[in-house]
């Protein structure tokens, strides 16, 4: 058959690795099945499936190793809710990119870094589940970014237990204008141009007060804060450095 005949597509229990180019270019594919027992997802194994709507058990629990070209070419249209698998230490550069209607993720124990713009223009993400695990040490440039247009995201971003997290890069917050609140871990050094740029609900980053409209740029022997770091930030009361 035509690789674009193939409309539906269910893995049956037991399958373990789905290997490269497995379906790559099934243009009509729009529903898919997981299963549970799934560990591996090879390079280009769903790249270019553009109709794909439906994907039940879209990251199963067993995944401990994905190519961060698996799913190229595609936005799951009626995915709402991601719970990234503690077995993947690694968000992909652009993983979700541009993925309108995905509104919450959840991130396990075990994830060590989110790549650069792997959520950037995510227009429907509204909220985390939870705070981000204590093993996160890496967030890639404008990884919740939106240059150009404006997120919804609400509520907190809590990275008060990433005890290894040094820096929030450029653009990770940029224009995240509903953000209510940002909690930052102590060890942090490093906040890049317009990481927390046009916040503008927000009410507290960190915990500890700052006066003044002097702070656009500092450099000392062990971080720095790069220019517009917190410009627009207009209802912030609250930092912590």
């Amino acid at each position: 058959y035509k690789v674009t005949a193939l409309t539906d597509a269910r893995l049956p229990d037991g399958v373990a690795t789905i290997g490269e180019s497995s379906f790559q270019g099934c243009s009509g594919l729009s529903d898919l099945r997981l299963p549970n027992s799934v560990e591996t997802i090879g390079a280009n194994a769903f790249k270019d499936c553009t109709a794909l709507a439906r994907v039940e058990n879209f990251l199963p629990g067993s995944l401990t190793a994905m190519d961060s070209t698996a799913w190229s070419g595609v936005k799951v249209s009626e995915l709402k809710k991601a719970v990234w698998p503690a077995g993947l230490q690694d968000v992909p550069d652009e993983m979700f990119k541009g993925w309108e209607g995905f509104e919450e993720i959840e991130f396990r124990e075990g994830l060590v870094s989110i790549g650069r713009e792997a959520f950037s223009l995510c227009t429907g993400l509204k909220r985390f589940t939870n705070p981000f695990p204590s093993t996160l040490e890496k967030i890639g440039s404008a990884a919740f970014g939106f240059n150009g247009s404006e997120g919804q995201l609400t509520g907190c971003a809590d990275f008060s237990r990433c005890g290894q997290l040094r820096e929030i890069p450029d653009g990770c917050f940029w224009n995240c204008k509903h953000l209510e609140e940002v909690i930052l871990p102590p060890c942090l050094t490093n906040v890049g141009q317009r990481g927390f740029y046009n916040l503008t609900v927000c009410t507290n980053i960190g915990v500890v007060a700052v006066t003044g409209r002097g702070l656009e740029f500092m450099r000392t022997a062990d971080g720095y804060l790069a220019p517009y770091a917190f410009q627009g930030c207009k209802g912030v009361k609250r930092i912590d450095i």
